[in-house]
């Protein structure tokens, strides 16, 4: 079959529209990438093995985006994401018999076995592609899931790959029927039935129209990327690749040597933050699991993406000349208040939910505390409720603003530090555990686990203090700093190695964020303990009690630290009528007190711990167990709030009201 370029005017034609298309793509790509560049510096060069695992599992293999929960609409964008790969060769080739007809890349002549092989696989997948994208079309316009957002481009966008595939099928075809002596694939041989009866001059110029046609969707199709969403079929491998490999800590800000507290513009957040914004497929599931958007209050993970993306858009040529000239930033490019507003800030429990389910493992968290640390460090701005927070986080080392830390231990033989100094393990209390009612319960149990298991522990007493976790979440980055330096000095002068803990946020902050500042300690959940003591034997349980029990996952011990087995280790060990939440472990609902939100006041249309009261109360338990102290309270609020007659409880008080 004779290339349309075969002439003079053909070629040129083509010519020209390759060097726009290809000219254009490439300065769109160097504005993208300056303005990526522009971001303050990430290290995501490490661990460079498990970097090539993500990029090949989540990346190529799409395990991610065919999560269970989404399998149809993964499914669907794996095809179109795999086809991709496979048409890119034919792709190659027919650019490339644009200057030579005869052009093949070696190895890919259909005379021999992998290229036979690939045309079927082509004609295999083109397929796969055009019914993905006739379903995606169809979930766009007539299903219209709340979580996608229905623009015109992404139709478009949709529209043009489907050209893609029909024009190449319908070449497919024409070449079957004309040319009796190629290779023949099931699609071909079904394509060039269309062409048996129609003359040579039809089909001739049938073929150069879909070739037109398809070399212009191709072409137009290229340099629009970086200017849509679509932009993550460029990004998507590089931020897999590059994406954050552990999680529970938010990032570093060295206090004493940063010019500028968290941030206020485009270049305040990390290289890698700058990525995931234009890899965002706007796909919607973050917005889906976000507990905050679920109880109806102005955060959706998508929304930030696609607002920050179109400012950025909006405002490149100003970053890359701020880039080059260092001059000072315009007053409309900030970005809180402008782009994100602050409410949608505060709203956000980081509970991790969002990151837990994206596709490309886009970051969220660190960009939000960022901009709230700029409100609070920079411009003292920040909730009536959070500065009393801060208040009492200061003067008392607690946000309860509370001063007797050992009320919670009276009738209790409990060994101190200061007189007991061979101590293995030194039982962090928490303030929770100290001041709350319901944590205060979860210590005395403790007291009971570690005496009967033989435990050497000691606990601070009143030189305990607050690890800082609500006031670096709420961006109070320098008071987190100074509440973990003093706890850093006591621990280097009591000779602390091994931490045991029972509140999950105390647990996340002492094992992944002390670290940053010097504090490296051996830290055991509760749960790991206990689920330990119970396997070795050195907790026994009487007969276990017939009642009906659920769990409740903390956001702190799961998805921050993947902590699922030992709750449910003790749990078999209770040996109750056990029942799982609908949502439960990595997919488990927030209780809403993430975040610092335990101390922000919230409306009662708005409550996170109602909406998960209301979903874990379905099953009809006795008893809801938790693992978390910010947990037992919220989800406590709850069942008062529903008058519901079941009993939140930790899971170390069902074991000491066990013990034999």
């Amino acid at each position: 079959m004779n290339i349309p370029t075969n002439t003079s005017i053909g070629f040129g034609v083509f010519i020209t529209l390759l060097a726009f298309s290809i000219v254009w793509f490439l300065w769109l790509m160097y504005r993208r990438i300056a303005v990526i560049a522009s971001g303050q510096p990430q290290n995501r060069f490490d661990r460079i093995g498990k970097r090539i695992g993500a990029f090949f599992t989540l990346g190529i293999a799409q395990t991610k985006i065919r999560d269970r929960r989404f399998r149809s609409a993964g499914l669907m964008h794996a095809f179109i994401f795999w086809g991709f790969l496979v048409v890119a060769v034919n792709t190659i080739q027919m650019l490339g018999q644009g200057f030579n007809p005869d052009f093949v890349l070696p190895g890919f002549h259909a005379g021999q076995i992998i290229g036979r092989i690939y045309l079927w696989l082509k004609d295999i997948f083109e397929v796969l592609v055009l019914l993905s994208v006739l379903y995606a079309l169809y979930r766009r316009l007539v299903v219209r899931p709340e979580r996608l957002s229905l623009s015109v481009a992404a139709n478009l966008i949709l529209v043009m790959i489907g050209v893609l595939m029909v024009t190449d099928l319908l070449m497919t075809g024409i070449v079957t029927a004309i040319d009796r002596t190629a290779d023949r694939t099931w699609v071909g041989a079904i394509m060039a039935r269309m062409f048996v009866s129609a003359s040579p001059d039809f089909t001739v110029s049938f073929f150069c129209i879909n070739w037109w046609l398809h070399l212009a969707t191709l072409l137009f199709f290229l340099p629009y990327l970086p200017l849509s969403k679509h932009f993550h079929i460029v990004t998507s491998l590089p931020a897999v690749f590059f994406k954050r490999l552990d999680s529970g800590y938010l990032r570093f800000l060295d206090i004493e040597k940063v010019e500028r507290f968290g941030a206020s513009r485009a270049e305040d957040f990390g290289w890698k933050d700058l990525l995931d914004v234009y890899s965002c497929t706007e796909c919607g599931r973050c917005q889906s699991v976000c507990p905050a958007y679920e109880s109806g209050k102005p955060l959706s993970p998508k929304e930030i993406n696609i607002n920050l993306r179109y400012h950025l858009i909006k405002y490149t040529s100003d970053i890359i000349d701020r880039k080059k000239s260092q001059s000072g930033i315009n007053e409309r490019e900030k970005i809180i208040g402008a782009v994100i507003a602050e409410d949608t800030l505060w709203a956000c429990t980081t509970c991790r939910a969002c990151e837990e389910v994206c596709p490309l493992s886009i970051e969220f968290i660190d960009r939000i505390v960022d901009m709230r640390r700029h409100l609070v460090l920079e411009e003292s701005r920040f909730p009536s409720a959070a500065e009393l927070a801060f208040r009492n986080l200061e003067s008392h080392g607690n946000p309860w603003g509370i001063s007797d830390r050992l009320k919670w231990m009276e009738g209790l033989t409990v060994p101190r530090v200061e007189e007991k100094t061979d101590f293995e393990y030194l039982f962090w209390v928490g303030c929770a555990g100290a001041f709350d009612e319901h944590g205060q319960k979860t210590s005395r149990a403790m007291i009971k686990l570690l005496n009967a298991a033989g435990v050497n522990y000691a606990v601070m007493g009143e030189a305990e203090t607050c690890t800082g976790d609500a006031a670096r979440r709420l961006g109070n980055e320098y008071l987190f700093q100074t509440l973990a330096r003093q706890n850093i000095e006591n621990f280097e002068r009591l000779g602390v190695h091994k931490i045991i803990t029972q509140c999950a946020h105390c647990y996340n902050t002492l094992k992944n964020e002390y670290p940053q500042i010097g504090g490296n300690y051996e830290v055991v959940s509760h749960v790991e303990l206990i689920a330990e003591l119970l396997t070795q034997g050195r907790l026994k349980l009487a007969k276990p009690a017939n009642l009906k029990l659920t769990f409740h996952d903390a956001c702190y011990l799961g998805r921050h630290n993947g902590i699922y087995q030992a709750p449910r280790q003790i749990i078999q060990a209770l040996q109750m009528d056990f029942k799982e939440a609908a949502r439960h472990a990595e997919n488990a609902l927030c209780c809403g007190a993430g975040g610092g939100r335990m101390w922000l006041e919230e409306a009662p249309n708005q409550r996170v711990n109602s909406l998960r009261i209301t979903e874990l109360l379905e099953l009809n338990p006795q008893i809801i167990a938790t693992a978390c102290p910010f947990c037992t309270t919220m989800l406590s609020d709850g069942l008062k709030e529903k008058n519901a007659t079941a009993l939140c409880a930790d899971l170390a008080v069902l074991v000491a009201d066990q013990l034999e």
